[in-house]
């Protein structure tokens, strides 16, 4: 009786390493129908076109943004710093957006110096105004 006793606690524990691989391929699993549902589903989104409220494209943004939503809530935080994130964000990015520079074409501009504030101030050395 104590022999069959100590074998089923062995099992138990022998089950323990098997809990975080489970919880790595559900969070794979659901990050890989997040983004299929995202292609498939999602609306094309434009800034010149609004979606109406009470709407069946309304409902697929809806959907979409819930899921990754949940799952950056479950996975995204377990995943910094590895590859497996910056899989994750390029999935959800238009494919012919990851081509896109990633400053803007006329970045703002700089502001201007006076000459006059250039000149340094003979007794501390630093710029006087």
């Amino acid at each position: 009786m104590a022999r069959t006793h100590l074998f089923a606690r062995a099992r138990q524990w022998a089950a323990l390493p098997v809990i975080p691989v489970a919880w790595l391929a559900f969070g794979a699993l659901l990050m890989l129908a997040t983004g299929v549902t995202k292609r498939l589903v999602q609306p094309p989104l434009s800034a010149h076109r609004p979606i109406p409220l009470f709407s069946v494209e309304f409902a697929r943004w809806w959907l979409v943004q819930r899921l990754v939503g949940t799952v950056n809530l479950l996975f995204a935080d377990q995943l910094r710093g590895t590859p497996a994130l910056v899989w994750w964000f390029r999935m959800l990015v238009r494919p012919g957006a990851a081509r896109a520079p990633a400053q803007p074409a006329d970045p703002a501009p700089q502001p201007q110096i006076p000459a006059a504030c250039m000149q340094e101030d003979g007794l501390t050395g630093t710029a006087g105004l």
